[in-house]
């Protein structure tokens, strides 16, 4: 094609440029003419599928005076054919022949930019009464100015609110006119010049809260005069990012809702480019359109851990941030995937085996007679395992912080990874949270363990009592051993995987005759648990014999 627009090329089959010559030497007998019918069918093509048409210039403007400054300059909406391909979209959305988006003009100098100052505030994020609100300030009593909660999401990320305020205010100010936009948080200005592509090239898979993303993207790219995000000003003359702040902080309070919409008044890419998918993108996204089916069991376990969590800490969390505490790396691999499947109710116990004919009665407790769901085998079989385990685990609790553990329940062990004690006071030590999650699962899992070991090895045998207590203080005695480790040993990149300061603070005040240890006491070989193990010829419940203050 860039022979015929070529100086040296002539319109004749027998042409010496370069071009022709080289497709002479391939076996072409008519160079010229080959052009000319290339020419010809791409001409009948649209502009978005012509691949001769250029990427839409770049034109970023430079603000005079503006230190951190960000202006928004939307990436290419198509810039080749392949890019016209792709998947999880409408399939009732019919094609266009769409203009490649105007790129910002340059600031006029005779025209001022409209100046705007944005807030949010949020409260309580992650949890199932999470709030946030945002406000759009012009000015003193201003008409434009705007505050209101957000619109109802499924689960309130931290810049959302920000995504919105700027939206509202785009779409508060003409799109010929410059805007300038003020915000204590440019994190969103950022992302929107960062990310943008990637995610529409996506097809905005995995991205949390799209909708108000989307929305914005539309209607920065819509705009045909600059749009600058800069870092808030202390100006007097200027919009204050303060007075934004303030108007979101009452409207969270009083539940204002301006019902601001976040439908797309402009063109949007949609759905997932192909040239760009690769086999998890692809699973992530059939499974997002499938959605998430309804399991009762799972959600009655949800509703136990959000319930304790409640009662612990005064909020519930979400869903999502149940399932991703479970993976804490604080747990081990193999008690992680037992809380999962304890969450899903997976395990082949009790009612599982009620519908299976032959094998109705292993839905019964072996030694009891009961249900066998884990809540019984865990808190309220009369195996003398489990109020073992869990009489020591109070006691090794106590020793940490002087107050009693909560009351086991299934809430408590599924949640353990969310709980927190040291926000309660300023006097707790550190490391309660990290050691309440090792213990808790730890022990729990132990009574899993032995009651299986009864069971299905021996019979139904039950454990002596001293061999459940000194099974629980080799278990949490390995732990111990397994965090000096590492907090000892370096990676085969050189780094420590656990930092000895944590090591320190978890196990601080568990530990035995712990007055006669050095303050870093991890090379030590004398470092055990305050509770120690029994022989058989001891006298005296096994629980009390504790010696770390010898």
């Amino acid at each position: 094609m860039a022979r015929l627009v070529c100086q040296s090329h002539v319109e004749d089959r027998w042409c010496v440029c370069t071009p022709c010559s080289s497709d002479r030497l391939k076996g072409c007998k008519n160079p010229h003419a080959c052009a000319l019918l290339v020419k010809t069918r791409l001409d009948r093509l649209l502009s978005k599928w012509d691949p001769r048409r250029p990427d839409p210039p770049v034109v970023t403007p430079a603000p005079p005076g503006e230190e951190g400054a960000r202006l928004f300059v939307p990436p290419p909406e198509i810039a080749t054919l392949t890019d016209e391909f792709r998947i999880f979209t409408k399939p009732t959305a019919a094609p266009t022949d769409a203009p490649p988006a105007t790129p910002p003009a340059p600031l006029p100098a005779t025209v001022s930019p409209v100046q705007v100052a944005i807030g949010s505030h949020y409260k309580l994020l992650g949890t199932v009464d999470a709030g946030a609100a945002f406000g759009v300030h012009f000015g003193q009593d201003d008409p434009r100015n705007v505050s209101s909660v957000i619109p109802e999401q499924k689960s309130l990320t931290r810049g959302c609110a920000e995504a919105i305020a700027t939206l509202v205010a785009a779409r508060s100010t003409p799109v010929n006119a410059p805007l300038r936009i003020m915000s204590k948080n440019v994190a969103v200005a950022s992302a929107m010049n960062s990310h943008l592509g990637k995610w529409e090239d996506n097809g905005w898979i995995g991205v949390p809260n799209p909708e108000p993303l989307i929305a914005l993207a539309a209607e920065l790219r819509a705009r045909t005069s600059p749009t600058i995000l800069v870092p808030s000003s202390n100006s007097p003359t200027l919009p204050s990012c303060r007075d934004a702040s303030v108007a979101a902080v009452q409207a969270l309070a009083t539940a204002k809702n301006t019902n601001t919409s976040l439908s797309n008044t402009h063109e949007s890419l949609r759905g997932a480019k192909l040239s760009m998918l690769t086999q998890a993108l692809a699973y992530q996204g059939i499974r997002a359109r499938k959605g998430v089916p309804t399991r009762p069991t799972t959600d009655t376990n949800v509703a136990y851990i959000q319930n304790f969590l409640k009662d612990h800490s005064g909020h519930a969390p979400i869903p999502e941030k149940i399932w991703k505490s479970i993976r804490h790396t604080d747990i081990t691999s193999t008690i992680k995937s037992w809380l999962w499947k304890s969450a899903h109710g997976a395990h082949r116990i009790g009612s599982y085996w009620k519908h299976i004919p032959g094998f109705e009665d292993r839905a019964l407790c072996s030694h009891c007679g009961s249900t066998e769901s884990l809540q019984h085998i865990l808190f309220e079989c009369s195996r003398p395992g489990q109020a073992i385990v869990w009489r020591l685990a109070s006691e090794f609790w106590a020793g940490k912080l002087g107050s009693p553990l909560p009351t086991p329940s299934l809430g408590m062990v599924l949640g353990s990874a969310l709980t927190s004690f040291e926000e309660e006071t300023k006097s707790k030590p550190s490391g309660a949270n990290r050691l309440y999650r090792i213990l808790i699962t730890e022990s729990a899992y132990l009574i899993w363990k032995l009651r299986n070991e009864s069971v299905i090895q021996n019979g139904g045998a039950v454990p002596p009592a001293i061999a459940v207590h000194n099974r629980w203080v080799s278990l949490m005695n390995e732990r111990l051993k397994i965090d000096i480790f590492l907090a000892t040993t370096r990676s085969d990149q050189n780094k420590i995987l656990v930092p000895p300061e944590v090591v320190l603070q978890t196990w601080g005040r568990t530990l035995l005759n712990e007055t006669s240890l050095p303050k870093d006491w991890l090379r030590d070989p004398r470092v055990l648990v305050g509770i120690e193990t029994i022989s058989s010829n001891t006298a005296g419940p096994p629980s009390r014999r504790r010696g770390r203050h010898s």
